[in-house]
């Protein structure tokens, strides 16, 4: 389980400094699948990264109990990090058993000529096919996504689907989207990120209803927010209490 308790972030300075994140308070239940609603800018990556500890909160803490995905693993290869040492480097962070793994992501990544060959020198494709492996090789109890559920190569969006559905049976998942069509199949707890705030709906379909109505958002336009009337408090209705 994890919970958030009142996590604020404010990012930039002078006229850029905004509200990114506004009292969000969470519990992250075991074995719970969530979908995250929210359009560009709405915060959504600033709070998979804060759920991950990739990034910490301006106000406000964390309670991690449990394994949460890895994001970015690629990130941490050096220069000349071959794949075989950047599964060694996974495996004992997580603490998992790094032959295992290594066995996942030669078959998921195709990799099996190319485990002695540096991470940099990959080409894109094949980078793209580590990165999954990786992301899901390892046993976690909660896996986060950002982004659409239906990217990817021919071929690896099939691999990504089995990986999803032979995991999902076991840990919790959240996926954080601007595109609720990629989603429908999900059968999650939908909640909706706007202005800062996370609130949660009773219905997936009552939450996309809202979320289409919703004006983009931006650094930009934030100031035109000032003294509006928050849209979403004509839905009361429709939210419910999971936060």
């Amino acid at each position: 389980m994890i919970t958030l308790h009142s996590i604020t972030k404010i990012k930039g300075r002078g006229k850029r400094r905004h509200l990114v994140l506004d009292d969000v308070n969470w519990v992250i239940q075991p074995r719970t699948h969530y979908v995250i609603l929210g359009h560009r800018g709405s915060g959504k990556s600033t709070l998979l990264n804060i759920i991950s500890g990739q990034e910490t909160p301006t106000k406000g803490w964390v309670d991690r109990r449990g394994i949460v995905s890895p994001t970015g693993v690629l990130r941490i290869a050096k220069a000349l990090t071959t794949v075989s040492q950047l599964i060694r480097d996974v495996a004992e962070v997580f603490q998992t058993d790094r032959y295992q793994l290594a066995r996942f992501v030669e078959q998921f990544a195709e990799l099996s000529g190319s485990m002695d060959t540096p991470v940099s020198l990959l080409p894109p494709p094949a980078r793209q096919k580590l990165s999954s492996a990786l992301f899901f090789g390892i046993r976690c109890d909660l896996y986060l996504f950002d982004g659409r559920m239906d990217k990817g190569m021919p071929g690896l969006k099939e691999k990504i689907k089995a990986a999803l559905e032979m995991r999902k049976k076991e840990s919790g998942i959240v996926v954080f989207t601007s595109h609720p069509h990629t989603v429908t199949g999900l059968s999650a707890v939908t909640g909706l990120l706007f202005r800062g705030r996370l609130r949660f709906f009773e219905t997936f379909e009552s939450a996309v209803e809202v979320f289409k109505r919703l004006p983009a958002e931006s650094e930009d336009n934030q100031n035109e927010w000032a003294g509006q009337k928050d849209p979403l408090d004509s839905t009361q209705s429709h939210l419910s209490e999971e936060s």
